[in-house]
């Protein structure tokens, strides 16, 4: 099977409390945890942790499709042009 390659255009980087996040989700996922929380605060960066774990498991090929849901339109209108920073890299 041909592995795509991801790249993440954005000038964000993860701070605070995400790096250690994003590591434990993705961890959680190579373990075969299929149900984790992410709880924080509004504001705190949430979509852009999501964003950033979703980004390093279809790089490392862990996943090769993710179901993000939300349950309001705002949220949605959030997410939208976070994810829109994960984009194949051309062969």
């Amino acid at each position: 099977m041909l592995q795509k390659k991801f790249k993440i255009k954005t000038e964000m980087v993860p701070k605070g409390d995400q790096p250690q996040a994003i590591e434990e989700l993705v961890e959680g996922v190579e373990k075969g945890l299929h149900h984790q929380v992410l709880l924080g605060a509004t504001g705190t960066g949430k979509t852009f942790t999501l964003v950033n774990q979703c980004y390093r498991l279809l790089k490392s090929a862990t996943a090769r499709r993710i179901l993000f849901l939300v349950d309001r339109r705002a949220l949605a209108a959030q997410a939208v042009p976070a994810f829109a920073a994960i984009e194949p890299e051309p062969n």
